[in-house]
């Protein structure tokens, strides 16, 4: 799915990853696309310290953030930025009908590229 973008101009677009924990699949992603930046939500702390470790350059040059809080939260507090891809891998069972619905309304106004979803749900 990587090639229907990777090719288009994405310097000034970001990659967001939805529970991202260390952010190694936002930053390859980035990476691969020639992305500005990835965003990484994880709300667990650890694996954030073990992402900014990993990382020192990349967020030392700006090419890389991790914000420690819940993905729902993204939805908010990202409005000002553009999205060439948005990643939810091995979430979605944490997630409710409320949060899809919001996160539709979300990508219908700030993402101009990929919605990737992936995982199992298990109700």
């Amino acid at each position: 799915c990587l090639n229907l973008i990777k090719d288009k101009d994405n310097h000034d677009k970001i990659v967001l990853d939805l529970g991202g924990g260390n952010g190694s699949f936002g930053v390859m992603i980035r990476d691969i696309l020639k992305a500005k930046k990835a965003i990484v939500y994880e709300p667990d702390s650890s694996l954030v310290e073990i992402g900014i470790k990993e990382n020192k350059v990349d967020i030392e040059n700006g090419k890389l953030e991790f914000i420690n809080d819940f993905m729902e939260k993204a939805l908010i507090k990202e409005k000002d930025n553009k999205f060439c891809f948005i990643l939810l891998k091995e979430v979605i069972h944490y997630s409710d009908e409320i949060f899809f619905s919001n996160l539709i309304q979300f990508c219908s106004k700030y993402l101009n590229g990929i919605l990737f979803i992936s995982g199992l749900i298990d109700y």
